[in-house]
């Protein structure tokens, strides 16, 4: 059985995970944060995405970002997450994969401002096979 389809359109706004492979950390050191993002950011500069919110964690990392131009989602991912891998293994002469699966999506259905990203990232996922869920103050 293949994979689902992403849902793709311009002008949206998607929450995304990715974990390392085996759960390993990408973490290390402070720097290893300082290097992510750099990698982060010239990923913006070249597909013009904006990122509301990113949270790397110890073995993962979640990103509220929003995709307004004819970018591709999956191209935008496929280079950060390749460019991220690169880097990494070069510092600690590793080889082999680094990202475990594929990079979960959903896309964010109440608008992002006015309030705290991460409250919008686990409340207001959607997902074609549910009931969509309504924000309440």
């Amino acid at each position: 059985m293949g994979r689902p389809l992403r849902l793709k359109a311009p002008d949206l706004t998607y929450h995304i995970t990715s974990r390392t492979n085996g759960r390993r950390l990408f973490m290390k050191k402070k720097a290893d944060q300082k290097m992510l993002c750099r990698c982060l950011n010239k990923i913006l500069v070249k597909y013009g995405v904006i990122i509301h919110s990113f949270t790397p964690m110890m073995n993962h990392f979640h990103m509220l970002i929003h995709i307004e131009n004819e970018a591709d989602l999956s191209k935008v991912m496929c280079e950060f997450k390749s460019l991220y891998a690169k880097v990494f293994n070069k510092k600690y002469k590793l080889t082999g994969h680094f990202w475990g699966d594929r990079f979960r999506s959903c896309i964010v259905r109440a608008p992002v401002q006015g309030g705290h990203p991460l409250r919008f990232m686990t409340a207001t996922c959607y997902d074609p096979r549910r009931p969509p869920v309504t924000i309440h103050d």
